[in-house]
Formats: structure tokens, C-alpha cells, sequence
């Protein structure tokens, strides 16, 4: 039996077909580096194209030209859609605020941006 033959297997990060070699078939579990990568950090994002993955409840997007992306060119969702609605790059002390506390629902009218930490607090305790 050759053991060079390719089977297809399907990535558990994006969902994406792949071909791998039979000897590795067990052992394959991502189709790219990206994916292994964010697999191996137990950063699973389900989804096709491979830009979007859930960490913490947040939503996390890729941008790799974002001056505040992570080390692996990822932003968080809410402050792109915050940034984008009121027209500039939010600062680092700015905070989004989620209103009903679902760290994964990002509509605009869910959203708050606060100045900084302190005034952020002072709404959670005023609250």
C-alpha cells in the first residue's frame, strides 16, 4: 500500500476542504498556518474566509493595516464599527461599551464610546 496518496479533510477552524497526504490524515487539523495558529491558541472563528474569530465573548476581526491590530492582525469588532461611525481611529484610552452586556452584539445602537476608563466606571456605578 503507497501511503502518499492525498485525502480531503475539512479544517476545524474555517470549514475549508483541504488535501492532506494519508500518512497525516490523524494528525492534519487546519488548512493553513493561520489556522493552526489561531487553533492551537483555542482561538476558533467558524468561519469560511478566515478573518473573524471569538475570544472572551468578543467578536475579533482581521486588519492588518489597523494601527491597534494584536500580533496577529486582529481587531475588536465593536471598535471598528465605533470607528467607523463616528469617522476616525478611536483612541487607546476610549472605551465601546456594550449596552445590554453581549459582548458579541455590535449593532450601533448597542454601542457607547466613553473618554476613558474613569468615566466608564463612573457609568457602571452610577448605574
Amino acid at each position: 500500500m503507497k501511503w502518499n496518496f492525498i485525502l480531503e479533510k475539512k479544517c476545524e477552524n474555517c470549514g475549508k476542504k483541504y488535501n492532506v497526504y494519508y500518512y497525516r490524515y490523524n494528525r492534519s487539523k487546519f488548512c493553513c498556518k493561520k489556522c493552526r495558529q489561531l487553533g492551537n491558541s483555542g482561538l476558533f472563528k467558524n468561519s469560511n474566509i478566515c478573518n473573524k474569530y471569538i475570544s472572551g465573548g468578543y467578536v475579533y476581526v482581521q486588519s492588518l493595516n489597523h494601527p491597534n491590530k494584536t500580533s496577529l492582525g486582529y481587531v475588536r469588532e465593536h471598535r471598528l464599527i465605533m470607528e467607523k461611525h463616528i469617522g476616525r481611529l478611536l483612541k487607546s484610552e476610549e472605551i465601546v461599551h456594550h449596552e445590554n452586556k453581549i459582548k458579541n452584539d455590535n449593532r450601533i445602537k448597542n454601542l457607547k464610546l466613553f473618554k476613558s476608563h474613569k468615566e466608564h466606571a463612573a457609568y457602571h456605578i452610577a448605574r
